[in-house]
């Protein structure tokens, strides 16, 4: 058969306070410069989880980068006039990457070239991220609540659990 269930599948703590916390996210980078000085290109910013969530707190599904259209600085001046007219190309997408501990996969493609004068400028995205799970043999159930403390002064254990929902 498939891999066996591996985990416990009851948890014991002793009673202490505990509090949810929420993921945390840092603050988005500058802005980049435009990618194409004379036409129409793109800039991007990015931002890190600075904390994942614990103990039932909101998870992290907020976006890590953003990718914009600009209009290049020089687009009105003598450097640029001279250009031809070639429309956008964009590659093809990168293959998606393996499902990330946040449950995300990624995948990319790059401008291969930017339009130039009366070009058709690029469109879409140069990145998706979309939700994925990691395929394993066993499945198991959400943990439930933790139960209250079996005793209301001086010390006691608290508990929770989950089964078993897919054998190998």
């Amino acid at each position: 058969g498939g891999a066996p269930c591996t985990g416990e599948l009851r948890q014991v703590h002793p009673c202490l306070q505990r509090q949810a916390s929420s993921c945390v996210l840092g603050d988005w980078s500058v802005w980049s410069d435009c990618s194409n000085s004379c036409d129409e290109g793109w800039r991007s910013r990015t931002r890190s989880i600075l904390a994942m969530a614990t103990w039932g707190g909101k998870p992290c599904s907020a976006r890590l980068a953003e990718v914009t259209g600009c209009t290049g600085k020089e687009v009105r001046t003598e450097v640029c006039k001279d250009s031809q007219n070639p429309d956008c190309q964009l590659s093809v997408w990168s293959p998606w990457s393996v499902c990330d501990h946040d449950g995300q996969r990624h995948r990319e493609r790059r401008i291969v070239h930017l339009a130039r004068g009366a070009g058709r400028p690029c469109q879409g995205s140069l990145q998706n991220t979309e939700t994925c799970s990691q395929q394993v043999d066993c499945v198991t159930s959400a943990w439930t609540d933790w139960s209250k403390c079996d005793q209301t002064c001086g010390g006691g254990q608290a508990h929770r659990q989950r089964q078993v929902n897919t054998l190998p």
